[in-house]
């Protein structure tokens, strides 16, 4: 988990230089962030809501972190979080193939 945060970290202090060299990169952010929002469109309330929550976390977060935040059991954590990504590629297939 440690080696897990420390990359993170790193990771996001080689963005934010390369934002400061490269302003191009903020439109980047600005669509990152409309993906993001239509992807969160397509969760239930409760995955948007588990999922919201972790995207807001500073750092990486476990599954024993997720289920104490919202007292619920680690199996709970992990059934959400793998539907939410299903959904996720489910949509996105879907609205892949109502583009072609």
């Amino acid at each position: 988990m440690a080696a897990g945060v420390s990359l993170a970290n790193e990771q996001l202090a080689t963005v934010a230089i390369q934002k400061e060299q490269s302003p191009e990169l903020n439109k980047f952010s600005d669509l990152d962030e409309s993906v993001i929002a239509e992807a969160l469109s397509a969760l239930t309330n409760r995955q948007r809501l588990v999922s919201q929550w972790i995207l807001s976390q500073p750092e990486p977060v476990s599954f024993y972190t997720i289920a104490n935040h919202f007292g619920i059991h680690i199996q709970t954590v992990r059934d959400i979080l793998s539907n939410t990504i299903k959904r996720i590629e489910t949509y996105g297939h879907q609205r892949i193939c109502k583009e072609l």
